[in-house]
């Protein structure tokens, strides 16, 4: 649905007979499937008990070419409450990343603006979080019996020193061979240590890291499922006590159950 906001004619008329030509920007509320149409990627994972995170991508191309900015608004009531410009991430040229934190009560108030540039105004391609980020988005919180099932399976394995456990547990959709063969190389190492005792803890996940992507051969990689929790592994030295190393894997939820996560490329 696109709407322009019209200045009065006289006014138009007399801005083209004085001086430059002001013209205001073409708003265009868009939903899900015009976000796909754009090429907008909208991510959402849970950032602790009443939060959750949310991450806008798309590359500056078509449509978006002269991307300029993405604004974000929160609106209650008709009132505004906040008004910002996201800073962008770092990522590769022409490719654009942005994200925010807010509390999941606030989403329906929250509308994210993707401003394009034109010499008469250009346009504004809004999208309101509460349409594009629904529950079934957010992949709520695994129940607590999932987590204590989850964290047993992942002890067994190292009991029975078997790294086959720890493949089942892993989510291995679209994760290319030569990454599943190195990431049961690494369960098969660690479950193979010798005179290390292994403690495990399920986290919210450290946004900063499980956000980001990882380039391989000029291809970029990310969890091949949303990051919902973090796996912490620490291993401490059985004779000293001392700790020897701590290891962090992504956890993701399909279906109601716990995966640990692979890596896959970037739609």
């Amino acid at each position: 649905m696109k709407t322009m906001r019209n200045l009065p004619v006289l006014t138009f008329l007399f801005a083209l007979a004085t001086g430059p030509c002001f013209a205001e920007m073409v708003i265009e509320r868009v939903s899900r499937e015009r976000a796909k149409e754009l090429g907008m990627e909208i991510r959402s994972n849970p950032a602790g008990p009443d939060a959750v995170r949310v991450v806008l991508e798309f590359q500056a191309a078509g449509e978006l070419k002269n991307f300029s900015r993405v604004d974000m608004e929160m609106i209650d009531g008709g009132k505004l409450l906040l008004a910002s410009s996201l800073k962008e991430e770092k990522s590769k040229p022409g490719h654009v990343v942005v994200g925010l934190a807010a509390d999941r009560a606030n989403l329906d108030k929250i509308t994210l603006r993707v401003v394009v540039s034109a010499p008469l105004g250009g346009a504004g391609y809004e999208l309101r979080l509460k349409d594009l980020v629904g529950p079934q988005k957010l992949g709520g919180a695994a129940a607590p019996e999932e987590e204590a099932r989850f964290l047993a399976a992942v002890q067994k394995a190292f009991e029975a020193r078997d790294a086959s456990v720890l493949d089942e547990l892993t989510c291995w959709d679209r994760v290319p061979e030569k990454l599943k063969q190195n990431l049961q190389g690494t369960y098969a190492a660690l479950v193979a240590e010798k005179g290390v005792v292994f403690d495990f803890k399920l986290v919210d996940p450290e946004r900063k890291f499980v956000d980001r992507d990882r380039t391989e051969d000029g291809v970029p990689y990310r969890a091949n499922l949303p990051v919902t929790r973090q796996l912490n592994m620490k291993a401490t030295d059985t004779r000293d006590k001392k700790t020897l190393f701590i290891l962090t894997f992504a956890v993701g939820e399909k279906e109601g159950k716990l995966f640990l996560l692979g890596s896959a490329p970037v739609k």
